[in-house]
């Protein structure tokens, strides 16, 4: 909160913040910043836009890109990991038979 106080924060104007979202004043922006911080459970006033805040925003590309990229790549993994498995159990039995052989 002491960031906010002297005008900045994480590096970012604060007025380029309520500018950017449409925020009526600081001392509303304050407000949400210390109900934000405290960790409570936020109860639904019935006025504004408390539909559209739970919503949630929509993501850009941009920021889907990397999200994209790890599940493919679990996914990638996931196969190699059942690959890995069925080769393994093959060997497994490879290796009985020869001993039943034997």
């Amino acid at each position: 909160m002491e960031a906010a106080c002297c005008g900045r924060l994480f590096n970012i104007e604060i007025f380029d913040i309520l500018a950017k979202y449409g925020i009526s004043s600081l001392s509303v922006f304050k407000k949400w910043l210390k109900i934000y911080a405290s960790h409570s459970e936020l109860n639904d006033s019935g006025k504004g836009l408390s539909k559209r805040m739970t919503k949630g925003r929509k993501t850009t590309v941009e920021e889907r890109k990397p999200e994209d990229e790890l599940r493919l790549k679990i996914q990638q993994m996931e196969r190699e990991n059942e690959r890995l498995c069925a080769e393994n159990l093959l060997l497994k039995k490879l290796g009985e038979l020869e001993r039943r052989r034997r």
